[in-house]
């Protein structure tokens, strides 16, 4: 059903590798092919939950205004009905070889540390949140959901530099902790910070002044360009205070603060869905 949320393909993905090794390589092909299918079937049916996952709907989503209510309340529930009976219909034909099947207790992702499930959780996150505005701009108009996609696109290709700078100050911060230096780890703090302003700055200006010459450079469609120039402007700012973000999210992480630095971005996502949620829908007939 996690499908519906981090697109289709990244489930399927995701749910083969955790299963492949305690449980893929213990039973018998019969198994093997029965589960692969139920999981690949289950996952293209629990995409329906939403209207951005599944490509056929997303597709027809904006002529046929099903929204994420409408996909909730006349399609997503029977598809999770169905995954639920496929589901049970599995672990009831083979009971006896699941039943029989041995699981070690030591999980093999110890090894994986918090800061790199963070920075996973992080990625799921914007993409869920930029699929979402895509889906309520989409909504509006056809030259709105273009506009909104061209400018995240051009955003998420600026915003590499910010992360490049988070990602570099993240490990001299956890170097320079890790041998015994704490009195020397405001430095590259500071570094970074200074080194964020004037990069975030930089990028703002170039969405300020430059957007056009952006937006022709990528062919952008003539009913697209008012729409995507004037978003722009208005995330110009937003860029800086990103680059701020990554870099100072990156130190406290470091200092394994990474729970503190989740809950930020948690929130952080929140507050950006539910203001898009109010500007681009509206409350109370405004």
């Amino acid at each position: 059903l996690l499908g519906s949320f981090i697109t289709e393909p990244a489930a399927m993905t995701l749910a083969a590798l955790l299963m492949r090794d305690e449980f893929f390589g213990k039973v018998s092909r019969k198994l093997q092919y029965a589960a692969l299918g139920v999981l690949f079937v289950n996952i293209s049916i629990g995409g329906t939950l939403t209207p951005y996952a599944a490509p056929p709907i997303l597709m027809v989503a904006t002529k046929w205004n099903m929204d994420l209510t409408y996909m909730l309340t006349h399609i997503g529930w029977k598809a999770a009905v169905a995954v639920m009976i496929n589901a049970a219909g599995l672990l009831f034909l083979f009971r006896g070889e699941i039943q029989a099947l041995s699981y070690s207790s030591k999980t093999p992702y110890t090894g994986v540390s918090k800061n790199m499930v963070i920075l996973h959780i992080l990625f799921l996150l914007g993409i869920v949140v930029a699929v979402a505005g895509l889906s309520m701009a989409a909504s509006i108009s056809d030259a709105a959901a273009g506009s909104f996609g061209l400018t995240q696109i051009v955003l998420e290709s600026l915003s590499v530099l910010f992360r490049v700078l988070a990602i570099g100050v993240g490990v001299v911060v956890g170097q320079t902790l890790g041998s015994g230096r704490q009195h020397e780890v405001q430095k590259p703090a500071f570094a970074v910070l200074s080194a964020s302003s004037w990069v975030g700055l930089s990028v703002s200006l170039l969405l300020l002044l430059g957007h056009d010459a952006l937006l022709r450079l990528l062919n952008a469609p003539s009913e697209v360009l008012p729409l995507a120039g004037t978003l722009m402007v208005w995330m110009a700012p937003a860029m800086l205070i990103e680059a701020h973000n990554l870099s100072m999210s990156a130190v406290l992480r470091a200092h394994l603060f990474a729970k503190e630095s989740l809950r930020i971005m948690l929130t952080m996502h929140a507050t950006h869905l539910l203001l898009a949620w109010v500007l681009m829908k509206g409350v109370g007939g405004m």
